[in-house]
Parts: structure tokens; C-alpha cells; sequence
């Protein structure tokens, strides 16, 4: 192993899975290369609004504490797919991991492009905490990975195999390196778990040839999810009984309901563009019925007097909404269009 004589020594390497996004997704077929190379059959994503150092890549460190809305981006991605009828093996890739390891000020970079799952990455995490003084080694078309302990050092080197071209190699305390392994194989695995209970299935850990997604209070066929508002309505009607007068939604980021009739009726108003862009985020789940809400349930004069009050400089529920509906109004026609069911009887 004359590889390992030639190792540059750094000080530390960094290591982190990684949950691939994608800003778009492709609605055409999957076997014209035409129609992969055309943008117009690529419908855009929301991506997760969480830092993050590189924007289509969410590392378990920035991704821990914003589950919710990583499993809200894989939804959206499923959802659509359930529209277009794309089986799962169309859709896979949306669902891939990466594991990386680099150190920018030294510039080393070493990827694992033919890991897609977790068991994949856990051979070499299993590796590190097993017998690390016997070599790893792992090779693919294009890539090769070599790596070996010796002493207090752990020895890691990336070539393509197939043109005899060496990436890295280089040097790096073993223990502090197997440290960060650990900890980045367990935030990942309790990323996964909230995941997969919220999709109602693991597509991560490791490869399935097909998956069902859906859970009791979410199913990609259909477009309310109950649950969710059930929730929004208990946070409305509590946060009203303390407040009587103001028909807001407080609980939902400050944002007035009745903006999501706007929204959906698509009325343009002044709200600030942070808080326009949570908004929507928000409401992304219960669009159909803030439609339904914005062409049937408000009138036109009244949808024109709320967007003449924001666009005045009006944001906030107590400052708008008084003037144009009372509490007990959008109260009651927030619940016809959400609970059309409880309001039949």
C-alpha cells in the first residue's frame, strides 16, 4: 500500500449524509431524452426554507431540527407524482442520500456517488467502529475508495480506477473522525425515523423496489389533509375565545386566515415577502379549500375590500379584518368550506 507513504496530513476532515433535494420535477417521460433535456417538463419544487450551506443539499446537522418540513418537501414531491401516476422507481432519485467527506481550507473533497441509502454508508461507519486497521476498500465504475488505519491516523484516498486518477489522500486524526461518524450516522437515523413516519414508509435506509406512501393523517391522493386542519381549527377557535373580535390565525406564523382566500383567489396584496413566503408555505397543504373558500364562500366586494386595506399598508388581523368581517363570519365560513360534512347536519 504505497499510497498511504504519499497521504497529506490535515488536521481534521469533515463528514456529513446528506439528503439530496431538487428544485424541480420532471412530469415528462422518463424514456425521451427530448423531453429530459426540456425544461418545460420540469415543474418547480418548494424547497425547505431551514439553512443550509449548499441549497439542494440538507445535512443532518442543519436538517435535525426542521424534520417537518423535509417530510413537507417529500410529500410534495410524492403528491404530484400520484397525479401524474409515476410508479416509485420513476421517482427514487428524489429520495437519494450522499455521504461526504471534505476539508474546504485544504481543499479535499471525497465523495461516495454510488452510496443512495443509509446501508450503504453504514458498511463504512461499521467499518470505522469495528476493524478499522484492516483495509477498506470499495470500487465502482469511476471510483474507488481506499481507506486503513495506522496508528492514531486514519488514511482515506478517492482515484478513478479506470483512468488511474487520484483525488485525495489524506491523513486525519482516526479518533476524532470516528466521533463525528457516529454522531452523523445517529442524527440521520432519527431523521429517518420521523421521516418515514410521517410518508408512512422508510425509503432511505436502504433500496426498495417499490413503496406506499400514506399514513392515517396524510394520504398523497388526497388534496386536504384533514389532520392538519383539524389542528389549524382548534389553534383558531382557542386563540379566538381569549380574543373575541379578531377573526385571525395567530398560531400560523401572524398571518390573518382570511389572507389564504386571497392567496388562493390569487389577489395580490402588500404583505411582507417573508412572511407572504411562510404563508404560503403554511397553506400549501389546504390550497383546494382556501380556493374553494376564495370563489365560493366571500364575496367579490369584500375580497376587493380586504385587498384594498392591505395594499394601504393594513397587515395584521385587528388592523383589516374587523372592518370587513366579523369574528363569528369567518369563523363559520372557514368551517362550511373546511367541515362542509358537520355543517350539513
Amino acid at each position: 500500500m504505497n499510497w498511504i507513504e504519499k497521504s497529506r496530513n490535515i488536521g481534521s476532515l469533515n463528514l456529513e449524509v446528506c439528503f439530496q433535494l431538487q428544485e424541480s420535477f420532471y412530469i415528462g417521460d422518463p424514456n425521451s431524452l427530448e423531453q429530459l433535456q426540456d425544461e418545460k417538463y420540469r415543474e418547480l419544487v418548494e424547497l425547505p426554507s431551514f439553512q443550509r450551506v449548499v441549497p439542494a443539499m440538507a445535512r443532518t446537522s442543519e436538517a435535525i431540527e426542521s424534520t417537518n418540513e423535509l417530510a413537507s418537501y417529500y410529500k410534495n414531491i410524492i403528491e404530484k407524482s400520484v397525479v401524474l401516476g409515476k410508479p416509485f422507481n420513476e421517482i427514487r432519485q428524489y429520495f437519494w442520500l450522499r455521504l461526504w467527506l471534505w476539508n474546504t481550507e485544504e481543499d479535499v473533497h471525497i465523495s461516495f456517488p454510488w452510496y443512495d441509502s443509509l446501508s450503504e454508508m453504514q458498511q463504512f461507519f461499521s467499518w470505522l467502529k469495528g476493524n478499522p486497521e484492516e483495509p477498506y476498500i470499495d470500487i465502482d465504475q469511476g471510483w474507488k475508495i481506499d481507506a486503513v488505519v495506522i496508528g492514531k491516523n486514519i488514511h482515506i484516498r478517492q482515484i478513478d480506477p479506470d483512468c488511474n486518477e487520484e483525488y485525495s489522500n489524506v491523513s486525519v486524526p482516526f479518533e476524532k473522525f470516528l466521533q463525528q461518524a457516529s454522531e452523523v450516522e445517529n442524527r440521520a437515523q432519527q431523521i429517518i425515523r420521523s421521516l418515514s413516519k410521517e410518508l408512512g414508509v422508510d425509503v432511505w435506509s436502504k433500496y426498495l423496489k417499490d413503496a406506499i406512501f400514506g399514513t392515517e393523517e396524510w394520504q398523497p391522493n388526497k388534496k386536504i389533509n384533514r389532520t392538519k386542519i383539524e389542528e389549524y381549527w382548534k389553534a383558531y377557535i382557542k386563540y379566538v375565545e381569549k380574543k373575541p373580535g379578531i377573526g385571525s390565525f395567530p398560531k400560523v406564523s401572524g398571518i390573518p386566515t382570511v389572507l389564504a382566500a386571497l392567496v388562493g383567489a390569487g389577489y395580490k396584496t402588500n404583505l411582507p415577502p417573508d412572511q407572504l413566503d411562510r404563508f404560503i408555505k403554511t397553506f400549501r397543504e389546504v390550497n383546494g379549500v382556501v380556493k374553494l373558500l376564495a370563489l365560493r364562500e366571500i364575496e367579490a366586494d369584500r375580497i376587493f375590500r380586504i385587498s384594498e386595506e392591505f395594499e394601504n399598508g393594513g397587515i395584521y388581523a385587528k388592523e383589516v379584518i374587523p372592518k370587513v368581517f366579523t369574528k363569528e363570519e369567518v369563523a363559520e365560513k372557514y368551517r362550511e368550506a373546511i367541515f362542509p360534512e358537520l355543517h350539513s347536519k
